[in-house]
């Protein structure tokens, strides 16, 4: 119980801090986005293969049913 207080005592003394100052600055260091569209072949390739797979999974059973 005592732990709980404390916790909600020290959340309240957090949030009515003053802060006045702006936000820090971005970290510089981080390597550069890298953007998706470079390699979107190769998704769509995949899903290609993908899709002919099932197909053809799809075709065996019918076949082997009938």
């Amino acid at each position: 119980m005592k732990l709980i207080i404390y916790n909600i005592i020290v959340v309240v003394v957090q949030a009515t801090s003053d802060n006045s100052g702006p936000p820090p600055p971005p970290d510089q260091n981080r390597p550069p986005l890298v953007p998706i569209d470079d390699n979107l072949w190769v998704i769509l390739v995949i899903g290609l293969v993908f899709g002919v797979y099932i197909a053809y999974k799809k075709m065996q059973a019918i076949h082997k049913a009938a």
